[in-house]
């Protein structure tokens, strides 16, 4: 339903009845529409635009306004913390958010033309509404098309981790509300959340939980959805997320969080479904007469042809960011069997620092 639509034609209503404030009116229409076309135009300016909004409903007390700047603020707001997250997500997962009122208590989401439209009650703390469309957007926007295949606690358990991240980092006044009225409704309902929600906190402080594992779940979900291997999944959803907490034992037990020693079989996983593994990207190695080389990690890349891996994920991190996207970019073009299907960020490096840089490489059909 169009936003313009009700407030237009009660001005029109108004201007009827009252001709001699009729340009007022219609200079202020003006100035709504001009600001939501360009609020839909630029999603950051949606905040902006709900600010504008509600500066001319405290003037004006013309409720059809007042309503639309609350859906713009809870709109903008939520569209901007989920914008910086999809930075770490897989691709296709995040689309711009859409508020729609309803009168009911009950909150549904639904997909229409790729956009996620998350239908709500109107309430009266902002921050109520910001952490139930944040949750919500999550719920529906997770493992598009294959949610159904992941299992309950691994998939609710995701979208619950991500929209407490979101909350916490953007509205702390909001944590509570996130805790009392998504969190704990959704761990009574499935006791199995908490503890998968634990384990995602800690390969997420490596980079591993965006980096790899949603990465991998939906991959292997889009594989099994119509065959007989559909019955695999949670075994599979298990499997990974062990390999993954395997994996970063070795970090934790060194000090430093440099390169550990890992055995080499450790470095990779050859699944039933899809096989992928490893390639961490450290300080620049030194070739003879001191210069520094990127062939050592191209080497490394082809032993994974050759071990048949067909999914390679390539870390980095934040302080070796620009060394670590010339190995990227060396791969993608000095090793043509693997396409670069992904660059990424991530919340944490391998290291367990701030920040990094993710990239994936899918081995070509031959």
């Amino acid at each position: 339903m169009d936003p313009i639509k009700p407030i237009t034609d009660a001005i029109l209503s108004f201007t009827a009845t009252h001709p001699l404030v009729g340009w007022g009116v219609a200079l202020i229409a003006l100035l709504v529409i001009a600001i939501t076309a360009l609020g839909n135009f630029m999603p950051g300016f949606e905040i902006v635009k709900s600010r504008v909004q509600a500066w001319i409903a405290r003037r004006t007390k013309f409720q059809p306004l007042v309503k639309a700047a609350i859906r713009s603020d809870i709109q903008g707001h939520v569209n901007h913390a989920i914008r910086k997250m999809s930075r770490e997500l897989p691709g296709g997962w995040i689309t711009e958010m859409e508020v729609d009122w309803v009168e009911k208590e009950r909150k549904i989401d639904f997909l229409n033309d790729g956009e996620v439209v998350v239908r709500m009650r109107p309430l009266e703390s902002q921050d109520q509404n910001f952490v139930h469309a944040t949750y919500h957007f999550l719920h529906k926007a997770f493992f598009p098309k294959t949610k159904r295949i992941i299992p309950a606690e691994y998939r609710d358990a995701a979208a619950l981790m991500v929209a407490q991240r979101i909350v916490t980092e953007e509205r702390q006044s909001s944590v509570r509300i996130f805790e009392d009225e998504v969190l704990e409704p959704a761990a009574e309902v499935n006791k199995k959340i908490l503890p998968v929600m634990g384990r995602y906190r800690h390969i997420d402080g490596r980079g591993f939980f965006s980096g790899t594992f949603l990465r991998e779940i939906q991959a292997i979900a889009t594989e099994v959805r119509f065959s007989a291997m559909r019955a695999s999944m949670p075994k599979e959803t298990s499997d990974i997320i062990k390999h993954i907490e395997d994996f970063i034992h070795f970090f934790e037990a060194r000090d430093d969080g440099h390169h550990p020693h890992i055995p080499e079989d450790r470095w990779r996983r050859l699944g039933p479904i899809t096989s992928y593994g490893f390639l961490l990207v450290a300080r620049p190695a030194m070739a003879q007469g001191g210069q520094f080389t990127i062939a050592p990690y191209l080497d490394r890349v082809r032993e994974k042809l050759a071990e048949g891996i067909g999914r390679l994920y390539v870390f980095g991190t934040e302080p070796e960011k620009p060394f670590a996207l010339s190995v990227i970019h060396s791969i993608s073009r000095d090793i043509p069997e693997y396409e670069l299907t992904e660059q990424f960020k991530l919340s944490h490096d391998y290291r367990g620092n701030l920040g990094g840089v993710g990239a994936l490489f899918v081995r070509k059909a031959q």
